[in-house]
């Protein structure tokens, strides 16, 4: 896990897909996840929940009032979810 400060204020917190920890929205699992299960948790949670979704330039996706940043990070072969708080 790796913290990111702005101005000395927390402003982000990165999860290893690998190593970890897990994360859960609603009992979902949002790390070592299918990427496509992820993204389709997320749209589908903020539908229903009524959240504000951004697509930022490099594709990925943000829920802004629950605070996930949902990036991928290549693992091998593997592109897996990394959430950023």
């Amino acid at each position: 896990m790796t913290a990111f400060y702005d101005a000395d204020k927390l402003a982000c917190v990165a999860l290893d897909p690998v190593t970890g920890p897990q994360v859960f929205l609603s009992g979902f699992p949002l790390a070592l996840s299918n990427p496509e299960q992820v993204q389709q948790f997320l749209l589908d949670h903020a539908a229903e929940h009524g959240n504000c979704l951004l697509h930022t330039p490099d594709d990925s996706l943000s829920l802004t009032e629950v605070g996930i940043l949902l990036r991928l990070q290549q693992v091998g072969q593997r592109a897996l979810p990394v959430r950023c708080s």
